[in-house]
């Protein structure tokens, strides 16, 4: 999660807060949303840093069209 250019989405279970919490990769903001967006892989010194958050729901109230709610509207999922 780190390397966001090889890590495209990443989906977890925060038993904690009770939450599932959804991260986009390709992410070049060190300072994005999320905890796991200044993490920067160790690597051939491509500037991609860990994923970003693009939103959480409450675990037992995932609504159906999640995803229209956290990409913009007439953006395809390849393109966010």
């Amino acid at each position: 999660m780190a390397d966001s250019l090889f890590c495209e989405w990443a989906y977890i279970i925060n038993f904690d807060t009770g939450e599932i919490e959804i991260y986009k990769g390709f992410n070049t903001d060190p300072a994005a949303a999320g905890r796991y967006a200044s993490l920067k892989d160790k690597g051939d010194g491509v500037e991609y840093f860990g994923v970003r958050l693009l939103g959480t729901f409450p675990l037992y109230d995932i609504p159906e069209d999640w995803q229209g709610k956290l990409l913009p509207p007439n953006v395809d999922e390849e393109a966010a």
